[in-house]
C-alpha cells in the first residue's frame, strides 16, 4: 500500500497571506520529503534488525533499504495552495505500520520525519501539524 500526506490550510480571502501560507506549505512539503529520505538512508529509530535470511539475500543489514525503491519513490507534488508529500513503494505502509501477516515489523520511518519536520518548522516560527493517511 503506498502512502500519501496531504499539506493545506483553509482558503484565505487575503491574497498577500494566501501567498505567504503557501510558501510554508511548500517549504514544510519539501522539507518533509527530505526528512523522509533521511530517515530511509540513517535506518531511523532502532528497529527490529532483518532476519538473518533477510541480510544474506540483500546483502545488506539495513532495514529499509533493499534496491533503493522505497527512497526514491518518495516525491513531492507542489499545488497552488498545497502540496502532497508521496512514499509510492507499494510496500511503504507494510514498513511504517508492519504487516505480521507477512511477517513484516513496524519500521516507522513516516512518523519520525513528521516529527523531524515539525520540530524545524518550529524553530523558524512556524507551528505544524501533519495527519497522514493511510493508502492513497
Amino acid at each position: 500500500m503506498k502512502m500519501r500526506l496531504d499539506i493545506g490550510f483553509i482558503e484565505i480571502d487575503d491574497k498577500e497571506l494566501s501567498k505567504e501560507m503557501t510558501k510554508i506549505v511548500h517549504r514544510a512539503a519539501l522539507k518533509l520529503e527530505k526528512n523522509i529520505k533521511a530517515v530511509i538512508r540513517e535506518g531511523g529509530i532502532p528497529y527490529i534488525p532483518n532476519a538473518p535470511a533477510t541480510i544474506r539475500r540483500k546483502g545488506s543489514s539495513h532495514p529499509l533499504i533493499d534496491t533503493g525503491e522505497m527512497l526514491r519513490s518518495v516525491t513531492t507534488d507542489l499545488g497552488p495552495s498545497s502540496a502532497t508529500v508521496y512514499v509510492r513503494a507499494p510496500y511503504a505502509s507494510y514498513n511504517e505500520y508492519g504487516a505480521p501477516e507477512r511477517n513484516v515489523p513496524q519500521r516507522p520511518f513516516v512518523m519520525p520525519a513528521i516529527n523531524r519536520t515539525i520540530k524545524e518548522m518550529r524553530d523558524e516560527g512556524v507551528d505544524l501539524s501533519f495527519t497522514p493517511a493511510r493508502g492513497d
